[in-house]
């Protein structure tokens, strides 16, 4: 895909003249809020809800590689349409979404890539106490070269590509519910070649996978919604799910990846009006048991949180916690990460709205290898019209290692238009 010279330019010009003032949307936004007289309506047309929406960056980027030695400076160009279609009937809803995502550089057009995702869900309300979901999705999507292992030295990005089918129940009691769902993962790896040598294989296939999750939860309403079918006010739940991990076997003396997880976490959900509070906390453990009997099984403390706050009518705070293990990775055991982040959103304007995200992300591997990274971004929103917006800022992250080869900083500068239909 190429593009057209001038709007390239337009574009590059924008970003240089302001120095941008915002991140990608997990940086520069703690909450979307928008005021009524800018909320978007979709399309209707003969009983079909149809959102489409197309997002187009600048960005200039000053370390593409994720390298402490081989940083390299680039503009990139990325488009991102997006577009969901609904149909509703009497007692349950069919919807449909797609969306790309296609960046191109400059310099290194080696780092050019393109992303896919496509989704298909289905939920039916039978009645007071029953609840039925189906879903699938496919998404292909390059590897992030911060994630924390040595993609950072391939030769081009590395694609994953993943196929994941559910389904789930509801039944509800009263106060009590119960939700039992059931997932199938197809997970598949790109190889590559050493960005310095091209002799030298990056192999991350041996992490391909199928995943099959069964999913039980169990939640009691403290203190029930106002209406019918809405979120409660409090509740307290009880989430436990058994994952199996079948990895592609790779040769009769390698060792077997295969293992089972077993996660369980008590929650409790909480919306405090006169604080104007909401929480989502969560606590429990996750256990590794793996098939090779001469490699031990894990058990590492697992939480998450999630806390909005309103300290004034214009000002909204979000804190997001989390702490699990992640089996993308060529670690037997996974990696442990460990997320902080706060979020904070003030409108200086009706249409106009200073967003802020500062986060602390560590991350833990079995050989002993530690990763810090804070992160720290900085930007602006402005609602041109309910369906026309843009965003400038700039975001910045800085990782610390054991392993001095892993460390790096890296600063991001962009500029964004997003117009809906």
């Amino acid at each position: 895909m190429y593009f057209l010279p001038c709007t390239y330019w337009l574009l590059r010009l924008s970003v240089c003249v302001v120095l941008a003032l915002n991140a990608p949307a997990t940086l520069a936004q703690a909450q979307d809020k928008t005021p009524e007289d800018y909320a978007y309506t979709p399309i209707y047309y003969k009983g079909l809800i149809i959102a489409p929406k197309l997002s187009a960056r600048s960005i200039y980027n000053d370390n593409i590689y994720v390298g402490a030695q081989n940083e390299k400076t680039d503009f990139i160009v990325s488009l991102n349409p997006e577009l969901q279609i609904t149909k509703n009937y009497e007692t349950a809803s069919l919807s449909a979404n797609f969306s790309g995502n296609f960046e191109r550089y400059k310099d290194n057009t080696n780092e050019n890539r393109a992303g896919y995702f496509t989704a298909l869900n289905y939920e039916n309300a039978f009645n007071s106490q029953w609840t039925a979901r189906l879903g699938a999705s496919y998404n292909s999507q390059p590897r992030n070269r911060q994630d924390p292992t040595s993609l950072s030295t391939s030769s081009k990005p590395l694609d994953i590509d993943t196929f994941s089918a559910q389904s789930s129940i509801t039944r509800r009691f009263n106060r009590l519910s119960l939700t039992l769902k059931g997932q199938y993962d197809n997970i598949t790896n790109e190889d590559g070649v050493s960005l310095v040598n091209p002799l030298l294989p990056i192999r991350f296939s041996p992490n391909d996978r199928d995943q099959y999750t069964g999913t039980a939860t169990l939640q009691y309403d403290l203190v029930p919604g106002g209406d019918l079918g809405s979120s409660p006010e409090k509740a307290l739940y009880l989430k436990t799910s058994l994952a199996h991990q079948d990895y592609e076997e790779q040769s009769a003396t390698t060792p077997s990846r295969d293992r089972d997880n077993l996660t369980a976490l008590l929650g409790f959900i909480g919306t405090f009006k006169s604080l104007n509070l909401i929480t989502d906390l969560s606590f429990g453990t996750t256990q590794q048991n793996f098939k090779e009997a001469n490699i031990q099984s894990t058990r590492d403390l697992s939480y998450f949180a999630k806390i909005q706050y309103q300290p004034g009518e214009k000002h909204t705070l979000n804190f997001d916690a989390s702490r699990e293990v992640t089996a993308d990775s060529l670690f037997i055991e996974g990696i442990t990460e460990t997320n902080f982040a706060l979020a904070s959103q003030y409108e200086l304007q009706h249409n106009l709205y200073l967003n802020s995200r500062i986060a602390y992300e560590i991350n833990e591997f079995e050989t002993g290898r530690e990763d810090k990274d804070t992160i720290g971004g900085l930007g602006l929103r402005y609602l041109l019209s309910p369906r026309l917006e843009s965003t400038l800022g700039v975001t910045h992250t800085d990782r610390t290692s054991t392993d001095p080869s892993a460390a790096y900083d890296q600063t991001l500068f962009m500029l964004q238009l997003i117009g809906r239909l």
